[in-house]
Protein backbone atom coordinates (compact mmCIF):
# COMPACT_ATOMS: atom_id res chain seq x y z
CA UNK A 1 0.00 0.00 0.00
CA UNK A 2 2.63 2.44 0.48
CA UNK A 3 4.10 1.72 -3.08
CA UNK A 4 0.02 2.66 -4.24
CA UNK A 5 0.31 5.49 -1.71
CA UNK A 6 3.31 7.25 -3.84
CA UNK A 7 2.30 5.60 -7.15
CA UNK A 8 -1.08 7.84 -6.14
CA UNK A 9 0.70 10.70 -4.90
CA UNK A 10 2.81 11.22 -8.20
CA UNK A 11 -0.21 10.60 -10.76
CA UNK A 12 -3.12 10.47 -8.93
CA UNK A 13 -5.72 12.76 -8.10
CA UNK A 14 -8.63 13.58 -6.26
CA UNK A 15 -11.76 15.97 -7.13
CA UNK A 16 -14.34 17.24 -5.02
CA UNK A 17 -17.95 17.05 -7.11
CA UNK A 18 -19.86 19.77 -7.44
CA UNK A 19 -22.86 18.15 -8.28
CA UNK A 20 -23.41 16.57 -4.95
CA UNK A 21 -22.58 17.60 -1.51
CA UNK A 22 -19.60 15.49 0.36
CA UNK A 23 -18.38 13.99 -2.49
CA UNK A 24 -15.15 13.29 -4.46
CA UNK A 25 -13.87 11.15 -7.44
CA UNK A 26 -10.35 9.45 -7.15
CA UNK A 27 -8.67 9.00 -10.19
CA UNK A 28 -5.47 7.43 -11.29
CA UNK A 29 -4.01 8.13 -14.51
CA UNK A 30 -1.18 5.88 -16.73
CA UNK A 31 0.05 5.33 -20.03
CA UNK A 32 0.61 1.63 -18.49
CA UNK A 33 -2.30 0.08 -18.97
CA UNK A 34 -1.29 -3.55 -17.15
CA UNK A 35 0.24 -1.35 -14.28
CA UNK A 36 -2.50 0.64 -13.82
CA UNK A 37 -5.17 -2.79 -13.41
CA UNK A 38 -2.73 -4.32 -11.11
CA UNK A 39 -2.83 -1.12 -8.97
CA UNK A 40 -6.72 -1.68 -9.20
CA UNK A 41 -7.02 -5.29 -8.27
CA UNK A 42 -4.08 -4.67 -5.60
CA UNK A 43 -7.23 -2.12 -4.37
CA UNK A 44 -9.82 -4.66 -4.31
CA UNK A 45 -11.13 -3.28 -7.71
CA UNK A 46 -12.98 -4.82 -10.57
CA UNK A 47 -13.29 -1.45 -11.85
CA UNK A 48 -13.10 -1.14 -15.73
CA UNK A 49 -10.04 1.33 -17.09
CA UNK A 50 -10.66 3.91 -19.05
CA UNK A 51 -8.82 5.52 -22.28
CA UNK A 52 -7.86 8.73 -22.61
CA UNK A 53 -7.15 9.70 -26.30
CA UNK A 54 -6.80 13.16 -26.71
CA UNK A 55 -4.70 14.21 -29.55
CA UNK A 56 -4.35 17.97 -28.44
CA UNK A 57 -2.66 16.93 -24.71
CA UNK A 58 0.79 16.13 -24.86
CA UNK A 59 -0.39 13.21 -23.06
CA UNK A 60 -1.82 10.74 -25.84
CA UNK A 61 -3.66 7.35 -25.41
CA UNK A 62 -3.35 6.71 -21.26
CA UNK A 63 -5.30 4.62 -19.20
CA UNK A 64 -7.56 5.82 -16.24
CA UNK A 65 -9.71 4.61 -13.64
CA UNK A 66 -12.16 6.57 -11.01
CA UNK A 67 -13.38 5.75 -8.04
CA UNK A 68 -16.31 7.65 -6.11
CA UNK A 69 -15.83 6.08 -2.37
CA UNK A 70 -16.47 8.52 0.69
CA UNK A 71 -14.58 6.37 2.85
CA UNK A 72 -11.44 6.11 0.54
CA UNK A 73 -11.27 9.09 -0.83
CA UNK A 74 -11.23 11.03 2.73
CA UNK A 75 -8.42 8.21 3.89
CA UNK A 76 -6.13 9.80 0.84
CA UNK A 77 -6.97 13.01 2.23
CA UNK A 78 -5.96 12.43 5.57
CA UNK A 79 -2.93 11.01 4.28
CA UNK A 80 -2.09 14.18 1.86
CA UNK A 81 -3.55 13.49 -1.39
CA UNK A 82 -5.80 16.06 -1.60
CA UNK A 83 -7.81 18.46 -4.12
CA UNK A 84 -5.16 20.77 -6.58
CA UNK A 85 -2.65 18.82 -3.94
CA UNK A 86 -0.07 20.11 -7.02
CA UNK A 87 0.06 23.51 -4.88
CA UNK A 88 -0.14 22.44 -1.76
CA UNK A 89 1.45 18.43 -1.19
CA UNK A 90 2.38 18.08 2.67
CA UNK A 91 4.90 14.77 2.51
CA UNK A 92 2.23 12.00 4.48
CA UNK A 93 4.23 10.18 7.41
CA UNK A 94 5.75 7.31 6.14
CA UNK A 95 6.89 4.55 8.68
CA UNK A 96 10.39 4.35 7.75
CA UNK A 97 10.17 0.51 7.08
CA UNK A 98 7.52 1.31 4.30
CA UNK A 99 9.65 4.60 2.79
CA UNK A 100 11.11 2.90 0.55
CA UNK A 101 8.29 1.38 -1.21
CA UNK A 102 7.00 4.65 -1.07
CA UNK A 103 9.37 6.42 -2.79
CA UNK A 104 9.60 3.38 -5.62
CA UNK A 105 5.83 3.87 -6.35
CA UNK A 106 6.55 7.79 -6.66
CA UNK A 107 9.00 7.51 -9.22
Amino acid sequence: MAYILGFVTADGSISKRKDRKNSYIFNITSKDRDHLKNIANSLGSDIRLGLKNNGSSPIKNCSYFQICNLEMCLDLINLGIVPRKTYSLIMPSIPDEYFADYVRGFF
